[in-house]
């Protein structure tokens, strides 16, 4: 039976993690492998200027190559920008219950008719 790893070292200080992320442990982890807001950004940066290269052939040679730039890729990183920035309103949600729900709004005067002095 082989004895259990010792786990390595963090390289981030858990206490810092917890102060910017709160408490949850899918967030340290990500921290700890060097997932953090400013390594998104950067790749989401390059997302929104990327180009890809296209190669026209003709009879199996590849006779040139263009650098274009790639849209879909573009949108795509458009689209994460805008959601990680809260510019798209938030999704509706439709609820639905087994009972019937019965909201009874009543005004503070008529309450505190009700009540009994002393």
């Amino acid at each position: 039976m082989s004895e259990p790893k010792e786990p390595k070292e963090s390289l981030v200080d858990p206490s810092a993690v917890a102060e910017v992320f709160g408490p949850d442990p899918m967030q340290h982890a990500m921290a700890d492998t060097g997932i953090t807001s400013e390594s998104i950004a950067k790749r989401l940066k390059a997302q929104l200027n990327a180009k890809e290269t296209k190669f026209f052939q003709h009879e199996g040679v590849v006779v040139e190559t263009r650098d274009v730039i790639a849209w879909a890729i573009r949108q795509r990183a458009t689209d994460m920008a805008l959601k990680l920035m809260g510019a798209y309103p938030a999704e509706k949600q439709k609820h639905e219950f087994d009972t019937p729900l019965i909201v009874e709004i009543r005004k503070l005067a008529e309450d505190a008719e009700d009540k009994p002095t002393e």
